[in-house]
């Protein structure tokens, strides 16, 4: 499940893997269009 936001926030933060914070992030509804922030 979290390959389909992996994906496009991939891009954004390579460093990090996408399922590790972006996915968190997606619950908690926090995403924006700046991406998944470290804070």
């Amino acid at each position: 499940m979290d390959g389909l936001f992996c994906r496009p926030l991939e891009q954004r933060r390579k460093e990090q893997p996408c399922f590790k914070s972006s996915f968190i992030r997606i619950e908690m509804g926090l995403v924006t269009e700046h991406g998944v922030q470290d804070h």
